[in-house]
């Protein structure tokens, strides 16, 4: 159960550092 959160959470930390890179880019 703790694996998932933390799988989660990175996820999500890698998709926002993603969109943010994306973002400027544009």
């Amino acid at each position: 159960m703790l694996w998932i959160t933390m799988g989660k959470q990175h996820f999500t930390g890698v998709l926002c550092v993603v969109i943010s890179k994306f973002l400027t880019y544009l």
